[in-house]
């Protein structure tokens, strides 16, 4: 089941209204007591059912019903535009958002930003990062951390940024993609993703473009735990804490020349995945983008027509 399709269901309000599973009750299950009136949201708007639902029916779906989790991933880029000789850092994190099935998010699965945030130069404002999204990405490198001293976590995770850092671009397309499978909570780790960014830039003065990026994406993250209000680990009650450790994007823009992507050495980029909220704007962007990928997908493909040369 994809992140779409399980939207789609009876419990797509749990994704709307901060992860809590809802769905409408069976002629059976109505007539138990007490009940209480919910509103049904689907990834497209939203459904007034007047329907009773049984708490304890409510409580059932929660548990055993798999919803997709959120990402909220606040990062710090440093970005170098080549043909303006400029070196620039955001004035605050860029905050990326996304719905998951799989931690890390793979695939088309969007992450987006959804507030511009000013760049600097040698502490002067120089332009905007006007937004970003994530079209692509896969795992190529995972690292186990688990039961694993701080001292040796920090080895393990220099040594594989110093096997990526060296890598030429042409090996890193080689890489073969590693499987990560959905609805499961992973240990502890660091994941390198192979990915495909469009970042679009705002230069004081200069102008503004879009620019395709691609490269390289390495996030650590920590065990789960139970997130807040709950006491079990399990994929629809827990939270991993992330770090982006390295990062290597790089593009090409007709009107700004190289564009080169990486992490600020300055300020740590950490984040969380799981259940936890994420602004309403950034949801309802992403329910968008989800049903946008899964028409696409399901469009019919125009037969082809074959000539005979014969003829």
């Amino acid at each position: 089941m994809t992140v779409n399709r399980a939207l789609g269901t009876l419990s797509a309000i749990a994704l709307a209204s901060g992860m809590a599973g809802v769905a409408v009750a069976s002629p059976q299950a109505a007539e138990e007591k007490p009940a209480v009136r919910r509103v049904v949201k689907r990834p497209l708007g939203q459904i007034r059912t007047e329907k009773p639902v049984p708490v304890n029916a409510l409580k059932q779906v929660e548990k055993e019903l798999l919803l997709p989790g959120a990402c909220a991933a606040p990062i710090s880029p440093r970005v170098r535009i080549g043909k303006l000789g400029l070196w620039m850092e955001t004035t605050e994190p860029a905050v990326w958002y996304s719905l998951v099935d799989t931690i890390p998010p793979v695939g088309h699965t969007a992450s987006i930003t959804v507030k511009p945030v000013r760049l600097v130069s040698a502490g002067r404002e120089v332009g905007t990062l006007m937004g970003g999204i994530v079209k692509f990405r896969e795992v190529v490198q995972d690292v186990s951390l688990a039961d694993e001293s701080s001292e040796l976590v920090a080895k393990k995770v220099q040594a594989l940024l110093g096997r990526m850092d060296g890598m030429p671009s042409k090996e890193l397309t080689q890489l073969r993609p590693l499987t990560v499978r959905q609805w499961q909570l992973p240990g502890a780790g660091v994941q390198v993703m192979r990915a495909t960014i469009e970042e679009t830039y705002s230069i004081d003065g200069i102008g503004e473009d879009t620019v395709e990026l691609n490269g390289w994406i390495a996030v650590k993250h920590a065990a789960p735990r139970p997130a807040n209000g709950e006491t079990t680990v399990s994929w629809n009650t827990a939270v991993l804490d992330t770090e982006f450790v390295g990062m290597h994007l790089e593009g090409e823009s007709p009107l700004f020349g190289s564009v080169e992507v990486t992490l600020s050495p300055d300020h740590p980029s950490r984040g969380q995945v799981g259940r936890i909220d994420i602004p309403e704007l950034a949801r309802v962007a992403l329910l968008a983008r989800l049903r946008k990928h899964e028409m696409a997908q399901s469009e019919p493909v125009a037969p082809r027509l074959t000539v005979d040369p014969q003829y």
